[in-house]
Protein backbone atom coordinates (compact mmCIF):
# COMPACT_ATOMS: atom_id res chain seq x y z
CA UNK A 1 0.00 0.00 0.00
CA UNK A 2 1.31 3.47 -0.87
CA UNK A 3 1.19 5.93 2.00
CA UNK A 4 0.18 9.43 1.01
CA UNK A 5 1.23 12.47 3.01
CA UNK A 6 -1.47 13.95 5.21
CA UNK A 7 -2.17 14.86 8.79
CA UNK A 8 -2.01 11.24 9.85
CA UNK A 9 -2.41 7.79 8.52
CA UNK A 10 -4.87 5.45 10.18
CA UNK A 11 -4.79 1.72 10.44
CA UNK A 12 -7.94 -0.33 11.00
CA UNK A 13 -7.16 -3.62 12.72
CA UNK A 14 -10.08 -5.92 12.08
CA UNK A 15 -10.53 -9.52 11.01
CA UNK A 16 -13.65 -8.54 9.03
CA UNK A 17 -13.05 -5.45 6.91
CA UNK A 18 -16.61 -4.27 7.47
CA UNK A 19 -17.24 -0.59 8.06
CA UNK A 20 -14.61 0.43 5.49
CA UNK A 21 -17.26 2.12 3.36
CA UNK A 22 -17.99 4.47 6.26
CA UNK A 23 -14.40 5.01 7.42
CA UNK A 24 -12.69 5.63 4.07
CA UNK A 25 -14.54 8.82 3.00
CA UNK A 26 -14.31 10.37 6.46
CA UNK A 27 -10.57 9.76 6.67
CA UNK A 28 -10.07 11.09 3.15
CA UNK A 29 -11.94 14.26 4.11
CA UNK A 30 -9.36 14.72 6.88
CA UNK A 31 -6.48 14.05 4.46
CA UNK A 32 -5.74 10.73 6.12
CA UNK A 33 -5.11 7.46 4.40
CA UNK A 34 -6.32 4.13 5.71
CA UNK A 35 -4.36 0.90 5.96
CA UNK A 36 -6.02 -2.38 6.84
CA UNK A 37 -4.50 -5.09 9.03
CA UNK A 38 -6.42 -8.27 9.77
CA UNK A 39 -4.35 -9.33 12.78
CA UNK A 40 -2.25 -7.91 15.58
CA UNK A 41 0.80 -9.50 13.95
CA UNK A 42 0.15 -7.60 10.70
CA UNK A 43 -0.47 -4.34 12.57
CA UNK A 44 2.52 -4.32 14.94
CA UNK A 45 5.17 -3.39 12.31
CA UNK A 46 3.04 -0.38 11.37
CA UNK A 47 3.47 1.05 14.87
CA UNK A 48 7.10 1.82 14.07
CA UNK A 49 6.14 4.18 11.24
CA UNK A 50 5.93 7.78 12.47
CA UNK A 51 2.95 8.73 10.30
CA UNK A 52 0.46 6.36 11.94
CA UNK A 53 -1.49 8.69 14.20
CA UNK A 54 -4.77 6.82 14.50
CA UNK A 55 -5.34 3.15 15.26
CA UNK A 56 -8.88 1.82 14.94
CA UNK A 57 -9.18 -1.63 16.45
CA UNK A 58 -12.12 -4.00 16.32
CA UNK A 59 -13.15 -5.10 19.80
CA UNK A 60 -13.62 -8.62 18.43
CA UNK A 61 -9.96 -8.89 17.38
CA UNK A 62 -8.51 -12.22 18.53
CA UNK A 63 -6.32 -11.53 21.55
CA UNK A 64 -8.36 -8.46 22.39
CA UNK A 65 -7.89 -4.73 22.09
CA UNK A 66 -6.28 -4.41 25.55
CA UNK A 67 -3.09 -6.22 24.60
CA UNK A 68 -2.83 -4.10 21.46
CA UNK A 69 -3.27 -0.98 23.59
CA UNK A 70 -0.19 -2.04 25.59
CA UNK A 71 1.77 -2.25 22.33
CA UNK A 72 0.57 1.21 21.29
CA UNK A 73 1.33 2.81 24.64
CA UNK A 74 4.91 1.50 24.51
CA UNK A 75 5.66 3.94 21.68
CA UNK A 76 7.33 7.28 22.41
CA UNK A 77 4.45 9.12 20.70
CA UNK A 78 1.51 6.71 20.76
CA UNK A 79 -1.24 7.10 18.21
CA UNK A 80 -4.83 7.64 19.27
CA UNK A 81 -6.37 4.18 19.75
CA UNK A 82 -10.09 4.01 18.96
CA UNK A 83 -11.99 0.82 19.76
CA UNK A 84 -14.70 -0.11 17.23
CA UNK A 85 -17.32 -2.26 18.96
CA UNK A 86 -20.66 -3.90 18.25
CA UNK A 87 -21.78 -2.64 21.64
CA UNK A 88 -20.37 0.77 22.50
CA UNK A 89 -21.79 1.15 25.98
CA UNK A 90 -20.65 3.42 28.82
CA UNK A 91 -18.79 0.59 30.56
CA UNK A 92 -16.62 -0.11 27.51
CA UNK A 93 -16.07 3.61 26.91
CA UNK A 94 -14.94 4.11 30.53
CA UNK A 95 -12.66 1.06 30.35
CA UNK A 96 -11.03 2.24 27.11
CA UNK A 97 -10.40 5.72 28.48
CA UNK A 98 -9.18 4.49 31.87
CA UNK A 99 -6.65 2.18 30.21
CA UNK A 100 -5.31 4.94 27.95
CA UNK A 101 -7.33 4.49 24.78
CA UNK A 102 -8.73 7.49 22.92
CA UNK A 103 -12.40 6.71 22.22
CA UNK A 104 -15.01 4.13 21.21
CA UNK A 105 -17.06 3.99 18.03
CA UNK A 106 -20.17 1.78 17.98
CA UNK A 107 -21.17 -0.36 15.01
CA UNK A 108 -22.86 0.30 12.72
CA UNK A 109 -20.69 3.37 12.32
CA UNK A 110 -22.48 6.69 12.07
CA UNK A 111 -20.60 8.93 9.59
CA UNK A 112 -21.19 12.06 11.70
CA UNK A 113 -19.83 10.38 14.84
CA UNK A 114 -16.86 8.97 12.91
CA UNK A 115 -16.14 12.44 11.54
CA UNK A 116 -16.24 13.97 15.03
CA UNK A 117 -13.98 11.32 16.60
CA UNK A 118 -11.48 11.24 13.70
CA UNK A 119 -11.28 15.03 13.64
CA UNK A 120 -10.55 15.14 17.37
CA UNK A 121 -8.03 12.27 17.09
CA UNK A 122 -6.17 14.07 14.27
CA UNK A 123 -5.99 17.26 16.36
CA UNK A 124 -4.79 15.25 19.36
CA UNK A 125 -2.07 13.48 17.38
CA UNK A 126 -0.85 16.72 15.82
CA UNK A 127 -0.72 18.35 19.27
CA UNK A 128 1.31 15.43 20.64
CA UNK A 129 3.74 15.70 17.74
CA UNK A 130 4.12 19.46 18.22
CA UNK A 131 5.03 18.93 21.88
CA UNK A 132 7.79 16.43 21.14
CA UNK A 133 11.21 17.76 22.12
CA UNK A 134 13.42 19.07 19.38
CA UNK A 135 17.14 18.44 19.32
CA UNK A 136 18.94 21.63 20.25
CA UNK A 137 22.48 20.48 19.68
CA UNK A 138 25.25 23.00 19.23
CA UNK A 139 28.07 22.63 16.82
CA UNK A 140 31.55 22.28 18.29
CA UNK A 141 33.05 25.67 19.01
CA UNK A 142 29.72 27.49 19.50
Amino acid sequence: MTIQRGLATAVFVTPYGDELETLQPVLEAHHCTLALAKTRTQALPLLNAPHYGIILIDSDLPGGWKIFLQDVRARAHPPALIVVARVGDERLWAEVLNLGGYDVLAKPLDPAEVDYVISAACRHWEAVRLREPRCRCRSAGH
